[in-house]
């Protein structure tokens, strides 16, 4: 279906109501969006504690494995500065999810 793309641009974000973080992203290519989901994280002490970042770190995660499978080469746009931190090691990965997700 995606098979004659080159590359497309996964925007990422992620949030936190009452109690519950989740994430979403949309993925275009050009000016079409081609695929978007989201959904809400599990509850966990540590990732409960990141908030809105869970989120985020999810939805990029989960968007990086949609493109991967679907279409090859990508760009994810985000608005937290950790999530390239975390996976250049700019910063330290001290969490358990942190370090999940730079290994990823």
């Amino acid at each position: 279906m995606f098979e004659n793309l080159d590359t497309c641009t996964a925007y990422v974000d992620g949030t936190f109501y009452q109690g519950k973080w989740g994430g979403g992203y949309v993925v275009f290519h050009e000016d079409k969006i081609i695929y978007q989901d989201c959904g809400i994280g599990i509850d966990d002490p540590e990732l409960n504690s990141m908030r809105n970042i869970s989120g985020e770190m999810s939805a990029a995660m989960h968007a990086a494995n949609w493109i991967d499978r679907n279409v090859g080469r990508w760009t994810i746009v985000h608005d937290y500065t950790g999530l390239a931190k975390w996976v250049t090691g700019e910063w330290d990965t001290n969490k358990k999810f942190t370090r999940m997700y730079a290994d990823f």
